[in-house]
Parts: C-alpha cells; structure tokens; sequence
C-alpha cells in the first residue's frame, strides 16, 4: 500500500482558517500492481481568535503540527472502511508520529 497526504488548500476568511487535506491510498496485490486507488479529502475549519492572522511561518507549522495529525484518523477510517465494502482487505493506513528529532 502506498498513501500519499497533503493539503491542497487554504484559506482565511471572517475569523475562519479552512484547510482541505488529501490522502491518496493506492492499494496493491502481491506482485506490487495497484489494483484500486482511493481518494479522500477532508476539510478542516478553525476559529481564529479575534480575527488574528497568522504569518505563514505560524501557518506552516499549525499545518505540519496540528492539521495533518488532526484530520489523519478521519482519512484512515474512511480509507480502511471503504476498502473493506470494496471487497479490499487489509487497506489501513499507518498512525502518523511526529519524529521530535527533527526539532
């Protein structure tokens, strides 16, 4: 199985940060063919306090520290159930962990 997530857009509107991420899921059989690809998008919407707007520093950061962790087990769940009514076993995506090393 080979995923693929990121956030295709971004937005700030009215006190609003909204973000659409995408997870890819390309499913393989035992000679590594990809046999079904599965696409989920799931968008994520903040309050931002008092109308603040964030730098795109603080952006990039929220994005790779609080988004992705975020909105991945809704991704994983949908990826895994509907791998499962495909008559696809075995479709689950890894727990992301952050690696603090990088720090």
């Amino acid at each position: 199985m080979v995923n693929h997530g990121k956030v295709v857009s971004k937005q700030f509107d009215n006190g609003e940060a909204a973000f659409v991420v995408e997870v890819i899921c390309e499913l393989q059989d035992a000679d590594d063919e990809v046999v079904a690809t599965i696409a989920v998008r799931n968008v994520a919407v903040y309050t931002l306090v008092d109308n603040f707007v964030p730098s795109e520093d603080d952006i990039e950061y929220f994005l790779q520290n609080g988004v992705l962790f975020q909105v991945h087990p809704y991704a994983r769940e949908t990826i895994s159930s509907l791998a499962s009514r495909a008559g696809l076993p075995g479709a689950f995506l890894p727990v992301l962990v952050k690696n603090v090393a990088d720090e």
